[in-house]
């Protein structure tokens, strides 16, 4: 599934599910979250294109990069569903 890390950058910004934008710093922020799911997604064939496998994806990648617990993503979890479906939506 190839979708380019500039798409998913500009949806990290615009959920900003972490705050950072709204709190001024840069917008490349979230550069290297979407660039490791870009990365992650590319190796996802066919019947492995799924909301759940995507979700996965991206709540590992947020768990790693924030260090984050799994009791710290359930107040995130909306804002990465919303973006799992902005990202099926492009492919």
């Amino acid at each position: 599934m190839k979708i380019s890390a500039n798409i998913l950058n500009a949806l990290f910004q615009q959920e900003d599910i972490e705050g950072y934008i709204n709190l001024g710093v840069p917008s490349d922020e979230y550069e290297s979250e979407a660039a490791n799911v870009a990365a992650a997604l590319l190796q996802l064939e066919g019947s492995e294109i799924t909301e759940e496998n995507i979700a996965a994806l991206l709540i590992l990648e947020w768990m790693q990069s924030f260090d984050l617990s799994d009791a710290d993503i359930a107040p995130r979890a909306a804002a990465l569903q919303k973006i799992v479906k902005l990202i099926l939506q492009r492919i």
